[in-house]
This record gives C-alpha cells, structure tokens and sequence, in this order.
C-alpha cells in the first residue's frame, strides 16, 4: 500500500484529486464504489502504515517506558526517528506522504488514531520555537524524569546528589553531549560495536569534556532539548509539513488553508488522532430508519431498542469496530456534532 499509494499520490495527482474534491479510492483485486467509505479506510490504513516503527520513520514511547505519562486514548506517543535514512533510503518521499496524508485527514476530518507527540506537531507547524523541556517527556519520558527530579532540587548539593546517582546509573558522568547521528545510525543497523566507536555529538564547544553540575544543570537540559527535539529532526520535520502544506495551500485562501495556519499543537494533536469512544446517545439521535415511519412500530420499536442495548453493552473497541463497518470511521472526529448519519432498514 505505501508503494502504490506514494506513486497514486504524487504532487500533480494530488493536486488533481483536491480540485474536484479528493482522491477517489479503488483497492486492487476488490470491487466497491467509493462515496467516502473506502477513501477513508485508505487513509487510515495508509496511517497505521506510515507510523508503524516498522518503517524506520518513527519511534513510539513504549507502554512501559511511559509509565506515569498521559497517554491519550490508549495509543502511544510517536515522533520522528532521528535517523529515518538508516531504514529508508527514500525517508524524503515517504515523509512528504506523511504530511500529505495528515493533511487529507484534516481537510476530510478523517481521524487517523495515530498519536503524534507535541513536540512532533510543533515542528510540523513551523513552531520551533515553542518546543520545551516538558516535551522530552513524550521523547524519552525516562530520561525526562530522572532529569525533572534533579531540577526540582532547588539545594544545590542535594541536586549535586541526584546527579551523581543519576551518572552512577548510566556508568559516567553526565557531559554536556549526546550519541552522534552516525552512531545511532549504526546502532540501528545493528553495528553496535561500530556505534561504540563514534564519538558523541557536543551540545556545546567543548561539550565532552564539560560535565554536568548543579549550577548548569538548567544550561544542560535546555542544550540536550534543542538538540534532540529540534535541530536532530527539524530538517526531517520540514518535509512532512512540506506534505501538509501542499494539502493546505491548494487554495491558500480557502477557510481551510486559514484554518491550518492558526491550528496550535494541542488541536493538530487531537484532530489527527481523534476520539476512541462513541457517544451511544448521539449516535442513536442521528440515525435513520427506512422505510420511513417502520421504527415506530412496536415490533420494530422493539428490535431498535434491543439493538441499541447491545451497543451500549459492548466495549469501546467493539464499539470502535461497529462505528468502522457502519461509517468506516476508525476514531471518531474530534471536531463535534454532524460529522455522520447512519441509516438502518428496517424489513
């Protein structure tokens, strides 16, 4: 699907397919008319695809590792690997893909349930500058903590303390530098006695031979959070919004291109993932019977309520796949009220 869809999904086909509203999906080998359905079980799947570490285009905050961390809906946090060339070769095509499929997902109001994390979003929106110590938690939410705890000392020999232990942990001192690119490359590729060969890459000049200590320990952090959240994959990020944009932009002064420029990161968060349960009540409110007239019946008035028994009964998952085989909906859209109606017949 990646293969085909990345090829389907070029710049002049996409453009072609906004202009007379959006792309119009066929699955190989499968017959089916696409009125809005299959398109958006395209782009989900399409999703699951591309954010899979499978990939090599991003790493997930594991369950475990996240202990304690918010983790909306269930799903992990996801966020650019630093060094998506080690798995893919053609990392730049796939990552515009990316930003094209968030785009549709926004333009269509088509959830993904893929979890971005918000340094991620900020990036993706060209707001680099907002990025902050607290995102390294949905990076590297251990690493986070152990540093957290450390600036919550406001006595400098109990910080001292906790950075000693915390170096005792790791077998060295903390210094003011990181594992090089070209080590995690390495690393990823499975060459960990190379990786052990490479030297780190210096937060600062002089970096490796600058420990860390109570007076700079504010300096550290926020040196290793540019690093590591902006300057080791900003340039990464800058293709996916590349994708967004090319969405967005299509008609820059459309409502919806204005809408993209004024998204914060928390919105662009919870639209791409969207809600994980269904609202039983709504969803019953705005559901048709045909023919019309035949639920008021006391026969079919009863198997209507039996039915809506049953959805209430079931878990958020089950309910999750009822919504996906009724509206092809894998999340429900964020975004409020009017965004489906479901039709039942009624024999």
């Amino acid at each position: 699907m990646l293969r085909s869809s990345l090829c389907g999904l070029g710049e002049e086909a996409l453009h072609d397919a906004l202009r007379h509203g959006r792309p119009v999906i066929t699955f190989s080998g499968e017959e089916g008319l696409d009125a809005g359905g299959l398109f958006r079980d395209w782009l989900a799947s399409l999703a699951a695809e591309l954010f899979s570490p499978d990939h090599g285009l991003v790493v997930r905050v594991d369950r475990e590792d996240a202990e304690g961390l918010r983790l909306v809906g269930g799903l992990p946090y996801v966020s650019l690997s630093p060094v998506p060339e080690a798995a893919n070769a053609d990392c730049r095509s796939y990552l515009v893909l990316m930003g094209r499929v968030l785009g549709l997902s926004l333009r269509h109001g088509v959830p993904l349930g893929v979890c971005l994390s918000p340094p991620l979003c900020k990036l993706v929106l060209g707001r680099a500058a907002e990025v902050r110590f607290e995102d390294l938690r949905f990076v590297a939410p251990r690493q986070w903590r152990e540093l957290d705890q450390c600036l919550r000392e406001a006595d400098h020999e109990a910080r001292g303390l906790r950075l000693h232990a915390l170096g005792d942990a790791l077998g060295d001192a903390l210094c003011f530098a990181v594992e090089s690119r070209e080590a995690r490359t390495l690393r990823q590729q499975g060459l960990w006695r190379e990786a052990l060969q490479r030297e780190d890459s210096e937060l600062l000049p002089g970096g490796r031979e600058r420990l860390v200590c109570a007076a700079n320990l504010e300096d550290y952090c926020d040196s290793l959070v540019r690093k590591e959240l902006v300057d080791n994959v900003q340039g990464f990020a800058s293709h996916v919004r590349a994708g967004l944009l090319e969405v967005a932009n299509l008609r820059p002064t459309s409502a919806f291109a204005r809408s993209v420029r004024r998204l914060g990161a928390e919105a662009l968060e919870h639209a791409i993932m969207g809600k994980l349960d269904v609202d039983v009540g709504a969803w019953r409110a705005r559901t048709e019977y045909v023919p019309e007239g035949r639920a008021e019946e006391p026969r079919s008035r009863q198997v209507v309520d039996w039915f809506w028994e049953a959805v209430e009964a079931m878990s958020a998952e089950q309910r999750g796949d009822l919504l996906f085989f009724c509206c092809a909906y894998r999340r429900l859209p964020a975004r409020g009220d009017g965004w489906f109606a479901m039709r039942i017949s009624l024999g």
